[in-house]
């Protein structure tokens, strides 16, 4: 969660929406280049075997206490929370979060101070509208992220109720 919270941050000071392709490559790069792909794909692995894990101590509490999932299901669990939670599935609302925000030039600031070439005098009131614009930058992408992380919850819930009804449609039991 640390590591979302530190994404968010730094993605919240990179992008504008409805914007060129100039400006979403510029979004882009600012991403890339404070390791938001990165950040964002290893805080998913590492979430996606909490979610199951939890699931399995939530089973042993009331059902099993050796209780373990199947290598398989876990594996299909794990890799579709990957896929729905990863950069690559993110990324483009991400950038266009970020590009319907920020103006091409409030990009630009923002990648030259994470590159640490500095800003104009002439940039500093823009600098304190990216500041102001962050906070719902990132309540922003929290929702984005919540609605995504909802939906893997859903799906390993509906496929796990499934193991242990011995049906394989993910009906509730």
């Amino acid at each position: 969660m640390k590591h979302i919270v530190i994404s968010i941050f730094v993605l919240s000071i990179f992008l504008p929406l409805s914007a060129s392709s100039s400006t979403n490559d510029l979004a882009l790069e600012l991403l890339l280049y404070v390791k938001t792909d990165i950040t964002i794909n290893d805080n998913v692995k590492k979430r996606s075997d909490d979610v199951l894990s939890g699931f399995e101590a939530d089973i042993r509490n009331q059902l099993d206490p050796n209780f373990e999932l199947p290598e398989s299901l876990r594996n299909e669990i794990r890799d579709y929370y990957i896929r729905k939670m990863s950069w690559d599935n993110l990324q483009e609302e991400i950038i266009n979060l970020y590009t319907d925000s920020y103006s091409e030039r409030e990009l630009r600031i923002m990648y030259k101070f994470y590159r640490r070439e500095g800003v104009s005098p002439d940039d500093t009131d823009l600098v304190q509208q990216i500041g102001i614009k962050m906070g719902a930058i990132q309540e922003r992408m929290r929702a984005l992220i919540s609605v995504s992380g909802k939906d893997c919850f859903s799906y390993a819930d509906k496929r796990i109720r499934a193991y242990l009804s011995g049906s394989s449609t993910g009906q509730s039991i």
